[in-house]
């Protein structure tokens, strides 16, 4: 057994042992426990950096939805190729397939501007309403331009009612609607009305629904008003032409004029958007109601006393 001063030395080797041990590995005592050979030594914390600008956009309060459709030719419902629809800020931005179909999504929650452009037509500036995690569905209908003196009436909606109808009486109580669609051309005879027609009638939700005016009267007024079309041989009560969030865009020679939506919540079948006097002067109304907007019209043109004659489906 060794002696104390033996159990002395040999702990005073010991002692230098282990020190000279640590010194290798580059430990100091109380530096925590010793590295593994080749284990890299713990990385040293990264300085916090405060960025000016966010590296990723944040999402919009109330989350985001997505939007898809078609954008036509408002006088013959044919798909436009290659149209750009974009928010009005320019991002995001999507390009119509061979079908006119077109999808954005991550759009903000509540009502987006739009900006949808083509080649050939003029641009339309609209404004659709997004719902939070779901996809809506519009229609975007483009004008080609119109010649001095000429205007044109573009209308499109939700799916739900199905059969929306644009009207327009003029100044001599004539009316062209689906059932008198009218002369553009004017070649038919006189009993339709000339310089004026329904270029696209739509019966199955979307739209769109366009009339055109080539060639003015020079006294008096017209008068533009949306029927909701209810079929008197079907028992389906349809909802208030307003729950519709139909859209009525007007052009003139320079291009869109104005957007009118139909006001929401209001309960009627009748939308009555705006008269127009020969000189082009615009008098808006914008309002809803179970009345006919031109109680002029007399015999079978008069909606609120006589109805309309049952579409052939």
């Amino acid at each position: 057994m060794p002696t104390p001063s033996r159990r002395a030395a040999l702990l005073a080797f010991l002692t230098t042992a282990v020190a000279a041990l640590l010194l290798a590995f580059g430990a100091t005592a109380g530096a925590g426990p010793l590295l593994a050979q080749g284990t890299p030594p713990p990385a040293t914390p990264t300085p916090k950096i405060q960025l000016r600008f966010p590296i990723a956009m944040a999402m919009p309060p109330g989350g985001s939805g997505s939007l898809a459709g078609w954008v036509v030719d408002a006088t013959t419902n044919a798909p436009i190729t290659g149209a750009r629809v974009c928010q009005a800020d320019g991002s995001p931005c999507a390009t119509t397939d061979a079908t006119g179909a077109y999808r954005l999504a991550h759009l903000p929650v509540g009502t987006s501007n739009l900006r949808v452009t083509a080649a050939g037509y003029d641009v339309l500036l609209t404004h659709v309403d997004i719902v939070a995690n779901e996809t809506s569905t519009r229609t975007l209908a483009l004008s080609a331009p119109l010649a001095a003196g000429q205007r044109r009436f573009v209308l499109t909606w939700d799916a739900q009612p199905p059969d929306l109808d644009i009207f327009l009486w003029l100044p001599d109580e004539q009316a062209v609607f689906w059932g008198m669609r009218g002369d553009c051309d004017q070649e038919n005879s006189p009993s339709v009305p000339v310089g004026v027609c329904l270029e696209h009638d739509s019966r199955d939700g979307y739209g769109p629904e366009t009339i055109t005016i080539t060639d003015m009267y020079d006294t008096g007024y017209y008068t533009l008003g949306v029927h909701r079309y209810d079929d008197p041989t079907d028992t389906i009560i349809e909802p208030s032409i307003a729950t519709s969030r139909a859209r009525l865009h007007v052009y003139d020679a320079e291009g869109l004029r104005l957007e009118f939506r139909i006001p929401v919540g209001e309960e009627g079948q009748f939308w009555y958007v705006l008269d127009l006097d020969s000189s082009g002067l615009i008098v808006p109304w914008n309002t809803v109601s179970d009345h006919n907007p031109y109680v002029g019209v007399s015999g079978m043109l008069s909606l609120q006393a006589n109805g309309l004659p049952v579409k052939d489906r």
